[in-house]
């Protein structure tokens, strides 16, 4: 009895330990249950807030699209908002930093396209959003042209012997990469991209004034060597014969200097034609005679009168026939347009359709007509000088003018 009794309660002993552990087996699974049912709640609540917070965003910046291309559009803004807040930091930190001056306008000029890449069509004459625009440092509520000209135009804003404010500085133990940099083919190429940029920048924005100040700075300096050698050489001389504000710039030469008066010359020109083309009226003469005056002084900038040979040889012949030189054809162009039909010698076809000698005809009337029409204007404003000159006499100058008057009168009544 006693052996039974041990095996009975034995046998009791291993039930109850069975149902403990079965016990501690489901409350540990229903204990997961709930954690995992607890994380499902707060992940799909997590879910639909941040998706709240989307849509309240999209509504107040642009019109909520369901395409990935909001998104692409969304970041590309913000990575360029973040690259030139720090070229603007850049040149608080160090004020010479010309090459942040440049990016800064190039970043100003793709931001339409980087702002909207598919409905871009005007190019960097784009506007942007005033809400948009005023994330980004220098940009206002004009088209993005005119705000990148004044940025490209702090390196042009006095005249400076080296044309742009880019100087070079060697220190005393440079390093391989500042001495390949000191080299004066590389600075030359580096002051031709900025001088490109900003004539450039002032064809989109049509300022014709800056241009104009461009053109006297680069009269005012000197001749640069590569453009003296040239010279020298192709004259056999020691010295070059004239200054190079005289220089032909149809005649092939080399430099900085030269690049820059001939480019500038021929943005200028065209410039000037897209005026001409927009004032169209004929109650606008007066304008009209003053932009064609303009194109004028473009031509006699080329330092290559009609009368000179360079204009029958074939390679003149060629460029002038392909409206390559943009003074000669933007000239012809605007002569045409104003006094079409006013003298018998002007055709009445296209100026791309003419021949050779057509172009060349046309050419040496709009020259002549240029010159008189120069001549007017000059004389306006002699007369409109002496005029000023009057009104600023000192009133002492007055009053000696009426006893002069006084003194002549009484003489006369005694006579």
């Amino acid at each position: 009895s006693d052996e039974e009794s041990q095996e009975e309660l034995v046998y009791e002993s291993k039930n109850e330990l069975m149902d403990h552990e079965h016990s501690d087996e489901e409350s540990q699974e229903e204990m997961v249950d709930e954690a995992k049912n607890g994380l499902m709640e707060n992940k799909h609540a997590l879910n639909e807030e941040s998706q709240e917070d989307f849509e309240v965003q999209a509504t107040d910046e642009r019109p909520v699209r369901k395409s990935k291309d909001n998104s692409i559009d969304e970041r590309l803004w913000n990575v360029l908002c973040d690259i030139v807040e720090g070229l603007a930091y850049c040149r608080k930190e160090q004020p010479y930093f010309h090459r942040s001056i440049y990016r800064h306008a190039q970043a100003l000029l793709w931001a339409p396209i980087l702002y909207n890449s598919k409905g871009a069509l005007e190019g960097s004459r784009g506007i942007i959003p005033v809400q948009k625009g005023s994330q980004l440092p220098g940009l206002n509520s004009g088209n993005c042209a005119e705000c990148a000209g004044p940025v490209i135009s702090t390196l042009f804003s006095k005249k400076r012997a080296q044309l742009c404010a880019v100087w070079v500085t060697t220190p005393v133990s440079p390093t391989p990469f500042e001495v390949i940099n000191s080299s004066g083919r590389k600075y030359n190429r580096l002051r031709c991209k900025y001088i490109g940029a900003f004539i450039e920048c002032m064809r989109l924005c049509e300022k014709s004034d800056q241009l104009k100040t461009f053109l006297k700075s680069c009269n005012a300096s000197s001749r640069d060597l590569p453009s003296f050698y040239d010279v020298t050489v192709s004259k056999s001389e020691r010295l070059p014969p004239r200054l190079h504000s005289k220089d032909n710039l149809l005649h092939p030469n080399v430099g900085v200097v030269f690049f820059a008066k001939k480019y500038a010359n021929s943005t200028l020109s065209l410039i000037l034609l897209d005026l001409l083309s927009k004032n169209g009226n004929e109650n606008k003469r007066a304008v009209a005679n003053k932009i064609f005056d303009g194109m004028y002084k473009c031509f006699l900038r080329l330092n290559c009168p009609v009368t000179n040979n360079l204009w029958l040889s074939q390679k003149s012949r060629q460029l002038f026939e392909n409206g390559l030189i943009a003074e000669a054809d933007a000239l012809c162009k605007a002569y045409q347009h104003l006094y079409a039909g006013e003298h018998e010698n002007t055709s009445r076809l296209s100026f791309s359709q003419m021949s050779w000698e057509q172009k060349i005809s046309s050419l040496r009337s709009a020259v002549q007509e240029g010159s008189n029409i120069s001549v007017t204007i000059d004389n306006g404003n002699d007369t409109v000088r002496s005029n000023r000159r009057k009104r600023k006499a000192s009133p002492v100058e007055d009053l000696l003018i009426l006893k002069k008057k006084k003194t002549r009168g009484s003489i006369e009544k005694y006579n």
